[in-house]
């Protein structure tokens, strides 16, 4: 019960500190790609892939969107699941890891059933190292048959937790925050990848344009 009690009311402060900060922040958000908003307006679902640093910046770009998410089983990924429902996003478990298959047929299940135009993913999550795209956003793109548009979020002013894998962080209040998002790899060459097991071709695409983007101080 205690523990249950400390979990409450660490939401409830992230809940409240998100919603604080992204009140100051002055949000600059990239145009879609044209081919990604034509399946956007067609409510065709696609994937926005990310690095894990970028979760708590995106988030706050995605809010009031038709939004699926896949957030691990873990004790981390039990506060994040609390605090994305809170936000409204909608949850599948599962990760790359452990609980893949279940968590991307979730996935799948819930953006046909809510019609969710977006699907944001933690490519190199849940463990990283950071900047490591695994397979697991190319197997889902698949299973959707939908692109994946790389995607970084950049702040002149941040917090960042250099002591953790994934580098994350936290713009500041009054922080300029911009979301970029770069060229698609297209749903159909992931398919011909996928089956074919390529994901490395897959992967060094998507991280050279993350990595171009964000440049050496986010690593």
């Amino acid at each position: 019960m205690l523990q249950k009690i400390k979990e409450f009311l660490l939401v409830e402060f992230i809940y409240f500190a998100h919603w604080m900060l992204r009140l100051t922040w002055k949000k600059i958000p990239g145009p879609y790609p044209l081919e990604i908003q034509k399946r956007i307006d067609q409510g065709l679902p696609t994937i926005f892939g990310h690095l894990h640093q970028d979760d708590i910046s995106l988030s706050a770009f995605y809010i009031g969107k038709p939004v699926g998410v896949l957030v691990s089983h873990s004790k981390d990924g039990n506060l994040l699941t609390k605090f994305f429902h809170k936000i409204g996003f909608r949850v599948a478990r599962g990760s790359s890891s452990r609980g893949a298959a279940s968590g991307f047929l979730e996935l799948l299940r819930i953006s046909k059933e809510e019609k969710l135009c977006y699907i944001t993913f933690a490519a190199d999550g849940p463990r990283g190292p950071v900047g490591l795209t695994k397979n697991g956003i190319f197997k889902l793109a698949e299973i959707l048959n939908a692109p994946v548009v790389p995607t970084v979020a950049l702040a002149d002013r941040r917090w960042t937790f250099h002591k953790s894998w994934s580098k994350g962080f936290i713009p500041k209040p009054f922080a300029k925050v911009e979301a970029q998002y770069l060229e698609p790899l297209s749903a159909e060459i992931i398919s011909e990848k996928v089956k074919n097991k390529d994901y490395s071709s897959l992967a060094t695409i998507f991280n050279s344009r993350i990595a171009e983007a964000k440049g050496k101080a986010y690593f």
